[in-house]
This record gives C-alpha cells, structure tokens and sequence, in this order.
C-alpha cells in the first residue's frame, strides 16, 4: 500500500491549488477527483458560458455596426454552433492540459 503525505478529496480550484502548493513543497500527494481536474468551472460553467455569451455580444456588435452604416456590405455570420461547440470543446482540452500538468510527477 503507497503511503502520501496529503491526500485531497477533490480537484476544482481549491484542490488542485493546494495539491499543487503540497507538491512544490516536496510533499507526496494523492489528489482524488471524480470527473475532471479543475472542477466545473473551466469544463461546463464558466468558461463556456462566458465564451458563448462572448461571441453573442460580438455577433449583436457586428450586426448593430453594419446597420449603423459602418460596414460596407452585410457580415456573414452564419450558425455555426458545431463549429462554436468544437471551439469550446478544444479550449477545454487545453485547459485540461494546463491545470493537469502542475500535477504530473517531476522527471
């Protein structure tokens, strides 16, 4: 049976800080998480959402611009919401990387 100096229930924020703050301290660790490494926030809450109401606001913007007068023809923006779902999928992907990679064991 491995024996850790820590072991943390849990890998959103504040579990995977404190893993990470152990760990540079040279501190064994066993960071126990369910689903995802950094919680919902960074998978299906926050960033996400924020990044779709983001690109709502630009498409609202770029449509009020064109009726202003400020674009010289009308903006194609299409409905491209697979390709907005792909966006945010892989943007999760690399935060994954991101927030996994304090945590991988020192070579």
């Amino acid at each position: 049976m491995k024996h850790f100096d820590e072991v943390i229930l849990g890998a959103g924020s504040a579990g995977e800080l404190k893993a990470t703050i152990l760990a540079r301290a040279t501190k064994s660790v066993a960071l126990i998480e369910k689903l995802r490494v950094g919680g919902e926030c960074a998978y299906v809450s926050c960033m996400p959402s924020k990044a779709m109401l983001r690109s709502a606001q630009v498409r609202e913007t770029t449509k009020k611009i064109v009726d202003l007068g400020g674009a010289s023809h009308p903006v194609n923006l299409g409905d491209d919401f697979d390709g907005l779902y792909r966006e945010l999928n892989a943007r999760c992907k690399a935060t994954t990387d991101v927030l996994t990679e304090p945590l991988r064991p020192s070579k």
